[in-house]
């Protein structure tokens, strides 16, 4: 069972101790997500349950949804993206996928 605790720690301390204005694109009001979840927690729905997280956070700060550059092979990651409830956009260029996340009430830019 993961600690909601620790991972509420985690999204805290990313989200408002890296220069958020970093990971922000205001012209399409979406932040770059990334996360890796060790080996050892894998498969145990860590990164499913942090993306949910990241989720509510960003809308409570009004963020309208996700980028993200993810490798082909990383189909783990891939699939968090898909599971997520968000409407997603997907575009493969040179073995790394380029993923837009809008959230619900959130709108696509140009991929």
């Amino acid at each position: 069972m993961v600690n909601p605790r620790f991972v509420i720690s985690i999204c805290w301390s990313f989200i408002f101790s890296r220069a958020p204005h970093r990971y922000l694109d205001q012209k399409i009001n979406k932040a770059e997500v990334a996360f890796t979840v060790r080996d050892p927690w894998q498969n145990r729905g860590v990164g499913t349950h942090l993306m949910n997280l990241l989720i509510t956070i960003a809308k409570r700060n009004g963020i309208s949804g996700f980028t993200a550059e993810v490798l082909r092979e990383n189909k783990a990651m891939q699939r968090v993206f898909h599971k997520s409830d968000c409407q997603v956009k997907s575009r493969l260029n040179e073995g790394i996928y380029s993923f837009e996340l809008a959230f619900s009430t959130g709108t696509f830019s140009s991929l």
